[in-house]
This record gives C-alpha cells, sequence and structure tokens, in this order.
C-alpha cells in the first residue's frame, strides 16, 4: 500500500487530462504525479479554470492541497498562492469556486468521490481540520528542522499526522547548503521541489518544477543546495539513517540512476 517509486519527473511533461468524476464540476484540468493502486490515492497538479464553481459537498476519503497559484475560493474563506488545507473524510464543504482560476497541488488518500448533501453525523470530527493555514510568512517564523547540519533547513509543519508519524512539510535549503553525509530515511519521501536547485550527488541535480518518490531506504547524499524551497512529504513516521560514505551498502535501498 504504497505510492509508485518516481525518481524523477518534469511536472511539464505529464500528460494532462480531464478529470472525470461523478458529481464533480467540469472543467477541472489533472497531471497524476503518482498513485497508490492499491488504495486509489494520488499526488496530483490540478488546474482549475477561472470562474469554475462546485456546489457543497463531502468525500469518503481525506484530502489535503496546497495552492502554488491563482486562487481558490471555500464558501466565505479566500485560499491565495500559500495556503495549505487538510479536510479529514466526511467534512462537509461548502461550495467550492475559483473566480480568477488557480493551479494546486492536491492529494487524496483513498478513491475519489464526492457526495451531495450532509455527511453521516460524527464523520470528520476525529481529526483537526486545518482551513487556510498561510505559508507566506517570513523566514524569521519557519522553524528549524531539529537535526544537526552545518546549515539550519527552515521548515513550516503543515499537518503531522496524527495515527501514522507521518507528516507534510514545507522546506527551505538556504544558498550553499551542504550536507556532508549519505543518508536514507525510514518512511517513503514525496518531494515537489518549488524554487533553487537541490543535488543528492554530482550527477542528480533537482531544479523547480520538478517531482521525487522515493521508497524508504533509498540512499542520496552528499546533498548541496541553493535557495531550495520544496514540499516534502513522508507516508509513515520519518527517522534519517546515516550511512558512512566508505560502507559499503547491503541492507540499504541504492539509489537509481536518473
Amino acid at each position: 500500500m504504497a505510492r509508485s517509486h518516481v525518481r524523477r519527473l518534469r511536472i511539464e511533461d505529464v500528460r494532462r487530462e480531464l478529470w472525470k468524476a461523478d458529481g464533480l464540476a467540469p472543467g477541472l484540468v489533472i497531471r497524476v504525479l503518482n498513485l497508490d493502486e492499491e488504495t486509489g490515492g494520488r499526488t496530483l497538479i490540478v488546474d482549475v479554470p477561472p470562474r469554475w464553481e462546485q456546489p457543497a459537498h463531502h468525500h469518503t476519503c481525506d484530502e489535503e492541497l496546497l495552492v502554488l497559484d491563482g486562487e481558490l475560493r471555500s464558501g466565505a474563506a479566500s485560499h491565495p498562492a500559500g495556503h495549505y488545507c487538510f479536510r479529514p473524510a466526511g467534512t462537509a464543504h461548502s461550495a467550492v469556486s475559483s473566480p480568477g482560476g488557480a493551479r494546486l497541488l492536491y492529494w487524496h488518500d483513498g478513491s475519489f468521490d464526492l457526495r451531495a448533501g450532509e455527511p453521516p453525523a460524527g464523520a470528520g470530527g476525529a481529526r483537526p481540520l486545518i482551513d487556510g493555514l498561510d505559508t507566506r510568512v517570513g523566514a524569521e517564523d519557519w522553524d528549524v528542522l531539529p537535526v544537526a547540519l552545518p546549515r539550519d533547513v527552515a521548515m513550516i509543519r503543515m499537518r503531522s499526522f496524527e495515527l501514522t508519524g507521518a507528516d507534510n512539510t514545507l522546506e527551505w535549503l538556504p544558498d550553499g547548503f551542504q550536507s556532508h553525509a549519505r543518508e536514507f530515511h525510514t518512511a517513503d519521501e514525496e518531494i515537489l521541489i518549488l524554487d533553487g536547485w537541490a543535488a543528492t550527488d554530482a550527477r542528480h541535480v533537482y531544479v523547480a518544477g520538478e517531482y521525487l518518490f522515493w521508497k524508504a531506504g533509498t540512499v542520496h547524499g552528499p546533498t548541496e543546495a541553493w535557495n531550495c524551497k520544496a514540499v516534502v512529504k513522508h507516508y509513515g513516521k520519518h527517522e534519517t539513517v546515516h550511512v558512512p560514505l566508505d560502507l559499503r551498502l547491503r541492507d540499504a535501498v541504492p539509489e537509481p540512476g536518473a
């Protein structure tokens, strides 16, 4: 039960398709970045056209989104670029619209459905709703990643997953960032680079507009970066294991070729 291992996708090269689902207002164009074939969960780029509207509804799967460009409205609330939202399964939606259009990074964690009318009593209430977290704050309001590194990594924790220990963060690696270790993580990791660049070794440089998904145990590094801002999502409890540079790898999964 996991999304697919994707070394690198250039988002602009991913095929566009219309999003078709029962009850979904027409007009949404999507690019599928990743799919969990067992659960139906997906990671999508969604282009919302100007004047698009969706009446009040709810879903039976969790959904979360980050507005990359434009503006999305939910009832009277406005979500411009930089706003993050999470709605647990069963959360009642106000009508959703986009007067001028928008682009979203969007996740749904199970088969997508859309249901009119009120959700069942008590649905959506077990976990906290995040409706419009504004990530457009100054650098002084970002947290520092709690690991020992030569240069601090700043982050905004958009959501911590209540049961699994997974998380969804916005991270910033400053100009001239260097980490002098190979490492791997204990959870699957998904990355969308928004600005700047990061290199996980001399041959693998990733730039804005690229998407990665690495399975747990994928070894990478030493890492360098320059003003790299990225969405980083872990699909389980995230721990980092350092691998000595001179150690021959046996149990860890080596970083695949590009």
